[in-house]
């Protein structure tokens, strides 16, 4: 199989394309981020060139890495929304029979009730500006593709985990390093995780099955740990017990939004549980790495650990 991926210098398009070229598949880049005239032809030789039986699309940029202005909201949908939505359209020009869509499970919401996951057809509920592009992205890519003979696949990730994972499991695990006490001893919340090797197989497939086209994925593994087993699980990585102590949950989650964080406070203290059995049942995706293994990995930084 001959794969095109964009975002293939990021932390999921790097292990995605060591796993396709590992699986025997050709792997083909394209890098840019601004779609323009000029590139709509040199877009479309590309592909006709290469005759990829699937793009994936995995660049995109994350609203923590602008700052708060109307050019860099600009920005952010050009390349999050308008960028998929050209290429995807040369795609339909070119007859790439699928086009994989790497969104996000923010389009749903940043937490879910108690046992109530996100499913596929949950109701769309983005709370911030990266999940709103994401999930205009999805709208646009799903009328413009309905007429024409090249498959839309949606894939909607959890937070990934694995070695060198970047964002919010990298600042836990850099958190855990110091050896502070978290005051997370009483946080019986559940959080999904996909594992990042695990991921890459379901897009692989995504890519792939018969019956994946014009479908949308959930992805995350069944196991639901709290944050207090994820920095447990750091933990051991460096050698050490957890740190952790008990504090209520309320004036927590008010002293975290005084300071800021509001975000992160729904990420530590609240629950997103995510229900992937779709993509388990109708494609047969079966995560083989344990997440266990892979916060163990998330907690490698760029210093040695202490091993026990």
């Amino acid at each position: 199989m001959r794969f095109l991926l964009t975002g293939s210098s990021g932390f999921i398009g790097q292990y995605l394309a060591q796993h396709l070229r590992q699986s025997g598949h050709a792997v083909y880049t394209l890098n840019a981020r601004i779609f323009n005239s000029q590139r709509q032809q040199e877009w479309l030789d590309y592909l006709c060139e290469v005759r990829p039986t699937a793009i994936i699309h995995l660049a995109g940029l994350a609203h923590r890495q602008l700052p708060s202005t109307l050019d860099s909201c600009r920005y952010l949908r050009a390349v999050n929304v308008d960028y998929p939505v050209s290429l995807a359209g040369i795609a339909a020009q070119a007859d790439v029979p699928r086009f994989v869509f790497v969104s996000s499970i923010g389009v749903h919401g940043a937490q879910t009730p108690i046992g109530v996951p996100f499913r596929e057809d949950s109701p769309f509920n983005p709370g911030n500006p990266y999940a709103e592009s994401k999930c205009e992205a999805e709208h646009r890519l799903q009328a413009l593709l309905a007429s024409t003979t090249t498959q839309l696949v949606i894939v909607r990730p959890a937070l990934v985990s694995g070695r060198g994972a970047p964002g919010n499991v990298n600042r836990l695990a850099r958190l855990v390093h110091l050896g502070l006490p978290l005051p997370f001893a009483n946080v019986d919340n559940q959080r999904s995780f996909v594992v990042i090797e695990n991921l890459c197989d379901l897009l692989a497939r995504a890519a792939i099955h018969p019956h994946a086209g014009n479908q949308a994925f959930l992805a995350a593994e069944a196991h639901t740990p709290s944050t207090a087993e994820v920095v447990a699980c750091m933990a051991r990585y460096w050698g050490r017990r957890p740190r952790l102590w008990s504090c209520p949950q309320k004036p927590l989650r008010l002293l975290l939004q005084w300071a800021g964080y509001q975000a992160q406070a729904g990420q530590l203290l609240g629950s997103l549980v995510v229900d992937s059995s779709k993509a388990r049942q109708l494609i047969g995706w079966q995560p083989i790495k344990p997440l266990e293994l892979s916060l163990y990995e998330s907690a490698e930084l760029d210093v040695k650990p202490v091993w026990s």
